[in-house]
């Protein structure tokens, strides 16, 4: 059996698009429907199209159903196609407040701030200035404190470290 020997017996809508009904299709659902832009493609290729394979409205008019709107892809370029479309529509300008550099951020991951940074660095130099965060008390060479604001990794402060992890296991003990 081809699809040219199928014919649809009806035409429903569902989620933007429509379904014929071909109740014979090795494709269908349940209740014997298959969606109209792929029974079209199916019928124009002469062929079954594979689970694979996607069927692209060029015109993104989900309902226009012609041959020549219809473009047969896989779902990787099928993604990319979409992808590209909506994160160039879903970046958003923007001028950090701090060093004046200009950048572009998600649409999304800017909804809810008062002021968008370029960078975490950018950020608490703005703040420090402003006041609104104390500045990081000087932290000794090899002191306990140094470890909640950088990493030293020389010989003295790795010790250090070690020393603290066998005095912590002991307590534990």
């Amino acid at each position: 059996m081809t699809p040219n020997d199928l014919t649809p017996e009806s035409r429903v809508p569902n989620n933007g698009y429509f379904y014929v009904r071909v109740p014979t299709h090795p494709n269908a659902t349940s209740t014997g429907y298959v969606y109209e832009h792929r029974f079209v493609m199916e019928q124009h290729l002469g062929r079954f199209l594979d689970p694979s394979e996607v069927v692209h409205h060029e015109n993104e008019i989900k309902t226009d159903n012609r041959i020549e709107n219809l473009e047969l892809t896989t779902h990787p370029d099928h993604s990319k196609t979409h992808g590209a479309e909506r994160s160039r529509a879903a970046q958003v300008s923007l001028e950090c407040p701090e060093c004046r550099k200009r950048f572009s951020r998600p649409r999304s991951r800017t909804t809810r701030a008062k002021r968008i940074f370029c960078s975490r660095r950018c950020n608490m130099r703005f703040h420090r200035k402003s006041g609104e965060v104390a500045p990081h008390p000087p932290a000794g060479h090899g002191s306990p404190s140094m470890y909640a604001y950088h990493k030293c990794r020389c010989d003295v402060c790795k010790q250090g470290q070690r020393d603290r992890a066998r005095a912590y296991k002991a307590d534990r003990a």
